[in-house]
């Protein structure tokens, strides 16, 4: 148990791009929460990503035709 909890933990901290020592304080949540923590987190990091996705596609229809491949190209889009 102790090593799934520890486990959860450091996965919980990758996900947030922080060290473990800045997310302990999460123990003091119940497996369930870290859970649903962690589905919450993908949830809005995945909201996140695809609202960037869109801003991209938005600022490239504004360019002119001829350079939105090579900058499609550029950031890899």
């Amino acid at each position: 148990m102790a090593r799934t909890h520890s486990t959860a933990l450091a996965s919980l901290a990758r996900q947030l791009g922080r060290p473990p020592r800045d997310v302990a304080f999460l123990e003091a949540l119940d497996d369930a929460a870290r859970q649903q923590l962690t589905r919450d987190i993908e949830h809005a990091q995945s909201l996140h990503a695809q609202s960037l996705r869109d801003a991209m596609e938005g600022a490239l229809n504004e360019l002119p035709r001829l350079l939105r491949i090579p900058i499609r190209t550029l950031f890899g889009l």
